[in-house]
Order: structure tokens, then C-alpha cells, then sequence
């Protein structure tokens, strides 16, 4: 995850970088202890990874990529 948000972020695309950035961020608080695995941790982390699946998608298709700022609110919003 870390080496795919330093790629994107070379390849200016900024919306798999802020996605891949919000989930590091947020396994970085679980590892750290500051932040308790709860149902709604795996329900945001789990859609959040599946929103990074398809941007991938869209890149390998050629399409330009949708950025998920829901994603990533609700992401900073467990923290």
C-alpha cells in the first residue's frame, strides 16, 4: 500500500495517493493502539480497498480515475 500511494503520487494521480494515504493512516491508529477494531473498521476498510480496486481498474482500462473523497471522510472520520 505504501509503495502503491509513492507511485501514484510520482504519477500525479492524486486520487489513488489520498485513498491509499487514508488507509495507512488509519492502519497506522490500529497499530499504533490509538484506534479500536470495531465492525464499522472492517465495513469502511473493506470498501475503501474495494473503491482502490476499481481506480486500478479504470487506470488499466485507460479511463480517467474517480476520485472517493466519501471513502476517504469516512476513513478520517474513525479516527
Amino acid at each position: 500500500l505504501t509503495d502503491l500511494g509513492e507511485s501514484a503520487f510520482l504519477l500525479d494521480l492524486q486520487p489513488v495517493d489520498a485513498l491509499c494515504e487514508a488507509l495507512l493512516d488509519l492502519y497506522g491508529a490500529v497499530e499504533e493502539s490509538s484506534l479500536v477494531v470495531s465492525e464499522r473498521f472492517f465495513q469502511e476498510a473493506d470498501e475503501a480497498q474495494e473503491a482502490l480496486i476499481n481506480m486500478l481498474d479504470q487506470l488499466a482500462a485507460g479511463q480517467e480515475i474517480t476520485p472517493q473523497p466519501q471513502r476517504i471522510d469516512a476513513l478520517q472520520a474513525l479516527l
